[in-house]
């Protein structure tokens, strides 16, 4: 029986216990239409449809010690916001994009990501929880591809250096650098394609390791 599921590079992968595992599906430039954009949170306080009693008994708490409602202004009615976490109406082309491969020899996957007007945190920057996403994912991927098995992110480490302007082509390098039956470590890095440090090596916009639990090897 398969243990949880993880998510590579955007996409989602189902297999049955008795399925030979294929590769992750990455995701494409599709559906460019833009929706309207909605707020993560209604007007009227508690208002969503997955709303439970064990919900209200929670916030009546909070508020019976004086607890104030807070509404970020991302969610605030008519504001089109572009913040990572708060936007619903979206494109691929104003979200994470990438193009990746995958040298065996090296354990290596790397390519190009760009991070869309979606992605802001600090005002013209990308989210460092968008990075972080994207780390995840790229780190998974690269365990999947070498161990062909499935695995359980169990740490994720995101060190930040650089302020990473949205729309900014970079590189994506995630590398294996442990792998084992059941365990896996993956190191990983965000570079500059067209600026460098003091020492003139490519500016280092965020990097970080990764480690994973992995799935028994079928016998």
């Amino acid at each position: 029986m398969l243990s949880a599921a993880l998510v590579p590079l955007l996409g989602v992968i189902r297999v049955a216990p008795s399925a030979r595992v294929q590769p992750p599906l990455l995701a494409t430039s599709t559906n460019l239409e833009p929706v309207q954009q909605l707020p993560l949170t209604p007007e009227v306080p508690c208002d969503f449809d997955w709303w439970g009693p064990e919900c209200s008994a929670l916030v009546d708490d909070l508020e019976s010690r004086g607890g104030e409602r807070f509404v970020a202004w991302h969610d605030e009615s008519g504001f089109d916001t572009r913040n990572w976490l708060h936007v619903t109406a979206s494109s691929p082309a104003r979200r994470a994009q990438y193009e990746m491969r995958y040298v065996e020899s090296d354990q290596l996957l790397s390519g190009i990501a760009r991070f869309g007007e979606d992605c802001e945190g600090p005002p013209g920057c990308t989210h460092g929880g968008c990075i972080a996403t994207v780390a995840d994912a790229a780190t998974a991927t690269a365990t999947f591809k070498a161990a062909g098995r499935m695995g359980l992110t169990t740490k994720l480490e995101c060190n930040y250096r650089e302020m990473l302007p949205l729309c900014t082509p970079v590189r994506l390098e995630a590398r294996v650098t442990v792998l084992k039956p059941r365990r896996s470590s993956v190191e990983w890095q965000l570079l500059s394609l067209t600026s460098t440090d003091k020492d003139g090596a490519p500016t280092r916009h965020a990097f970080g390791t990764a480690d994973f639990l992995l799935e028994r090897a079928p016998k």
